[in-house]
């Protein structure tokens, strides 16, 4: 039987160069060399990124044919590129809610509009999201979290060295204030009172990364929201939403509520009323005509601080539906492009590094038991999704148009879909951990649901070669050490918060190095181990390299941009399995970089 040829980027490698002295440079100096003189050089994940671009341009074009009606996936994409009419209805699609927001006389009035539009998926002041209960993780039930920043993050205006943003900003609402027809004193006291407003939100805001930390959830009663945060009208509020009957819920940071509600009653009614039409404005502003889109677009680069890559309306439009139709559009791209065989295949790769780091928790002898049984119910608990999920939600009701212009059915949609979360308080949950579409090109891990999804976007090549015909085991060897070891690595990174706590007894030190470093082991124990399995099997091979040689090289030619050459280097070196493929001695290079 003849030996099928084993994918090898052999053109990014520098064969000039010993792997014993430089396995970064071994693997990739080729790639490095014309990266330093070519901006068109790709990464891996650059490369998967172009590649899912193309899927979505076939999807874009299927979904352009002239034929109203066809569905509701192009009847939405329709309506997304008919700028004609986006423009010809101005601010028709959100103009019954601006109305609303100028007809408030009371904060109890505003808390009710402010629920409408939570349900549009507009978060002034806080956000409401439904989650797996913490006690009972088959239930589902209400969170409330921080909210309501028009920059990305509380940084932004708490530090002085990024005032020239806050500057950028205060024009940016000044100019959409002057363009719903405020004269420019009046849009300057607004654009004051919002941003003034939102420093104090951010005051009252935690960091991003200790939203993850599960201990900062509190359970408590509707009364006791009520009687802690009086001024956000927690009872009119869930009227509002149809919540009915909640008796328990979840807040992060019960302070941070207690501060908003006070925040709510200090603030005079004009201000959170400006507060209110400017978010609703920022939302809609990419959906809505040139001249508001186009002053978002521009002002969008400052609050993000980097540069925005500048995509076609086709990739806006469809990664807009994706997002919004997550279920009917992953099983519009699983159909063209992900087949059931890689769905197994991808199961059984997460099986082997499941029952490794497993193996691993268990043989710590240094840990507590208590600390070892923490871990493994993670494990236990974990729910993974592979290449899509499998929602099946009820979208015969939902009307969209494509007569409408694009923003309408934004709000249709979002409207619609926040309705079928609520529906599912109380009841036994579906999955609905992620609104991620199956195109992602990147693995998630959701730490409040224990969640995790390898997307499809992944499961390609040049990452991921699943099982065809001709190779009916893909390319194993391949897809452990460049898949394998990233699925591990976000398996890593989600112990940083298990059950409430820091599982720091066994994440030890958990800096980028020692956790690749781990990831990495686990995956070639995974590996070996599969190996053994398919003993009897003939794999893809190299005549120029072993298996375990062609697990390493996989696994650099993936890390091209993670961190420098020596660190990586080094890194390999921790690992006796390394060193062993490919005769690495204390005399080398690599190993002095340690000394």
């Amino acid at each position: 039987m003849s030996v099928p040829l084993v994918y090898l980027d052999l053109e990014s490698m520098d064969f000039s160069v010993s792997p014993k002295s430089s396995f970064n440079r071994f693997c990739n100096g080729q790639w490095i060399a014309k990266s330093k003189n070519q901006t068109n050089i790709q990464d891996v994940q650059s490369t998967i990124e172009y590649i899912t671009l193309k899927k979505l341009q076939v999807i874009a074009e299927d979904l352009n044919q002239p034929t109203v009606g066809k569905s509701l996936l192009s009847d939405f994409y329709q309506s997304g590129m008919d700028q004609t009419m986006i423009e010809s209805h101005g601010l028709n699609p959100i103009r019954e809610q601006l109305d609303d927001i100028d007809v408030i006389e009371t904060k109890k009035e505003f808390i009710m509009v402010l629920a409408e539009l939570h349900l549009q998926n507009i978060y002034p002041f806080w956000k409401f999201d439904i989650i797996n209960d913490f006690k009972y993780l088959l239930e589902i039930t209400v969170m409330l979290s921080q909210s309501g920043l028009g920059l990305r993050n509380r940084d932004l205006y708490i530090n002085e060295s990024n005032s020239n943003i806050i500057e950028k900003y205060f024009e940016y609402i000044k100019d959409v204030f002057c363009i719903l027809g405020s004269e420019v004193q009046e849009a300057t006291e607004f654009a004051n009172g919002i941003i003034n407003l939102e420093k104090r939100i951010a005051n009252y805001s935690i960091e991003e990364h200790d939203t993850k930390d599960i201990s900062k959830i509190e359970e408590m009663k509707l009364e006791d929201l009520v009687e802690l945060a009086p001024n956000t009208y927690p009872i009119t509020y869930f009227n509002t939403l149809n919540i009915q009957d909640l008796k328990t819920l979840t807040v992060l940071q019960s302070d941070y509520m207690f501060k908003i509600s006070n925040l709510i009653h200090e603030t005079s009614l004009d201000i959170l009323k400006c507060y209110l039409k400017f978010h609703l404005i920022l939302h809609y502003s990419p959906y809505l005509p040139s001249r508001l889109s186009t002053i978002y677009n521009n002002f969008k680069p400052t609050f993000l601080n980097e540069k925005i890559e500048v995509v076609s309306r086709e990739s806006f439009i469809i990664n807009t539906i994706g997002n919004m139709l997550p279920s009917l559009f992953n099983k519009e791209f699983a159909n063209k492009f992900f087949g059931t065989d890689a769905r197994e295949y991808t199961k059984e790769l997460y099986q082997l590094l499941l029952n490794a780091f497993k193996s691993d928790i268990r043989s710590l002898d240094w840990i507590t038991d208590d600390v070892k049984w923490t871990a493994l119910q993670k494990f236990y608990k974990m729910k993974v999704h592979f290449g899509y999920l499998d929602m099946k939600e009820d979208y015969s009701n939902l009307k969209i148009n494509r007569y409408l212009p694009f923003a309408s059915n934004i709000k249709l949609t979002s409207i619609y879909n926040s309705k079928l979360k609520i529906k599912s308080i109380n009841m036994r949950s579906s999955s609905r951990d992620f609104s991620l579409p199956a195109h992602s090109c990147h693995i998630q891990y959701d730490h409040i649901n224990n969640s995790l999804f390898i997307p499809a976007g992944i499961l390609q090549p040049p990452l991921f070669y699943p099982p065809t015909q001709e190779l009916p085991f893909g390319y194993p060897t391949m897809n452990f050490g460049m898949l394998g070891s990233m699925v591990a690595r976000a398996i890593i990174d989600s112990f940083n918060y298990i059950c409430g706590e820091s599982v720091t007894n066994w994440n030890v030190n958990a800096k980028d190095l020692n956790d690749e470093l781990k990831s990495l082991r686990i995956t070639y124990v995974a590996f070996q181990k599969y190996l053994e399995n398919q003993s009897n099997m003939v794999l893809p091979a190299h005549p120029m390299f072993t298996q375990q040689q062609l697990f390493f090289i996989a696994y650099m030619q993936s890390r091209r941009t993670i961190v420098d050459d020596q660190r990586l280097d080094h890194l390999l070196t921790q690992l006796p399995e390394f060193n062993a493929a490919f005769g690495v001695k204390d005399v080398d290079v690599m190993i002095e970089y340690e000394q």
